[in-house]
C-alpha cells in the first residue's frame, strides 16, 4: 500500500491532494512511526529516500533523511515523485524501515488544519465515515470513488455508550464526523424513516478516532422490459439509472447504477435512494433531451416503493 501523497500548491499554505487507497485514517494514526517527508530519490522501485520535514514520532531526534524499502506488490507501483511531500508511516523489520499503511479519504484534500493535527499524532475523539447505498459497509467507500453508488445526505448517525447518545448528520457527500466524549466502545446506528442500515460496534482508541461506514437500503426498485423497434425483447441491454441533478463535473460516468437485461428483456434496479432519476437504455449515449423512447423519468418520494412497467424501446423509433 502507498503512503499518502501531499502536494503543496504554495509554500506557506499547502493544499493537499491525495492519490492513495487506504485502510483509514484511524489505523494510520496507530502507526508507531509517523513523519512528513520530501522525496529526494524515488529509487529503483525498491526504495525511496525522504528528507524529514516534520518528525511526529518514532524517529530519533535530529534525523534528517530516511531510506524506506518499498513493498513487493507483484506489479510496477506508481513512482514517488521527487520534491513531493508524503506523510510516511513505515514499519521496522529486521532493522530496516519498510512501506507501511496509508489512507486517502477525500475530506483531507484541502484541510491543512486536519493534516497538521494528523502529524501531531492525535485527533479529537470521534467516529467518522460515509453513508451510501450499498449492500455491505466494506463496499461503501470504493463504490463512491468509482461513481457506482450515491452518497446520502441528511442521515442521522447515533452513537450509544453507557446509556448516553450522541448524534451527527451526514453532509452532501454522505460524510459524517461524530464527536465523542472519550475513548471506549460505542454502538453506532442510522436513524431514518426512509433508509435502513445495520449497526456498527466500534472501539475508539486513545489516539482519537474510529471509522464506520454505513450501507443503506431503501426498498425502492424499478422494473421493466426493453424491446426493439419491432417489439421483441432485447437481452443483455445496458440499463442505467441517472441522477440528472448531479453536476456533470462530478460524474465519472452518466449513471450511478447499471444493470443488463435478461433473456426476456426484463431488468430490475433495486435499492434506489429518494429522488428523481432518468432510466435509460445505453445510458452512456442517451441524452436528457432525447426524443427517442429510450428514456423515462421516475421519482421516489419515500422508501419501500416499487415502480413496475417502466418499459423502454432500444434505439428509439
Amino acid at each position: 500500500m502507498r503512503f499518502v501523497s501531499l502536494f503543496f500548491a504554495f509554500s506557506t499554505l499547502p493544499v493537499f491532494a491525495i492519490d492513495c487507497t487506504a485502510p483509514d485514517i484511524c489505523q494510520f494514526l496507530g502507526s508507531r512511526i509517523l513523519f512528513l517527508g520530501k522525496v529526494l530519490d524515488g529509487g529503483d522501485l525498491t526504495h525511496v529516500r525522504f528528507q524529514v520535514i516534520s518528525r511526529s514520532r518514532g524517529l530519533p531526534r535530529g534525523t534528517r533523511t530516511v531510506d524506506v524499502e518499498r513493498l513487493e506488490l507483484g506489479y510496477v507501483p506508481p513512482p514517488y515523485l521527487p520534491g513531493h511531500l508524503y506523510i510516511v508511516a513505515p514499519y521496522l523489520l529486521d532493522g530496516k524501515l519498510r512501506e507501511g499503511p496509508c489512507f486517502a479519504p477525500q475530506e483531507f484534500a484541502e484541510d491543512l488544519q486536519l493534516a497538521r493535527t494528523l502529524l501531531s499524532g492525535r485527533l479529537p475523539i470521534h467516529a467518522r465515515g460515509y453513508a451510501a447505498m450499498a449492500t455491505s459497509p466494506d463496499d461503501v467507500e470504493s463504490l463512491l470513488k468509482s461513481g457506482e453508488t450515491k452518497a446520502i445526505a441528511g442521515v442521522t448517525i447515533s452513537a450509544i455508550h453507557d446509556g448516553r447518545t450522541w448524534t451527527a448528520v451526514t453532509n452532501a457527500d454522505g460524510f459524517y464526523v461524530l464527536t465523542l466524549p472519550g475513548p471506549g466502545s460505542y454502538t453506532l446506528h442510522v436513524s431514518s424513516k426512509d433508509y435502513m442500515a445495520g449497526q456498527s460496534d466500534v472501539e475508539v482508541r486513545s489516539y482519537g478516532c474510529a471509522v464506520a461506514d454505513f450501507a443503506l437500503s431503501s426498498g425502492n426498485s424499478v422494473t421493466g422490459i426493453i424491446r426493439d423497434k419491432r417489439g421483441l425483447p432485447v437481452s443483455d441491454a445496458p440499463v442505467g439509472l441517472i441522477d440528472p441533478d448531479q453536476p456533470a463535473e462530478q460524474r465519472r460516468h452518466s449513471w450511478f447504477y447499471l444493470v443488463h437485461t435478461g433473456s426476456d428483456g426484463g431488468f430490475y434496479i433495486g435499492n434506489i435512494p429518494l429522488g428523481k432519476y432518468l432510466v435509460a437504455v445505453n445510458p452512456d449515449t442517451s441524452s436528457l433531451h432525447s426524443t427517442h423512447a429510450d428514456v423515462r423519468f421516475v421519482e421516489f418520494t419515500a422508501g419501500y416503493t416499487q415502480l413496475r412497467g417502466v418499459d423502454l424501446v432500444a434505439g428509439g423509433p
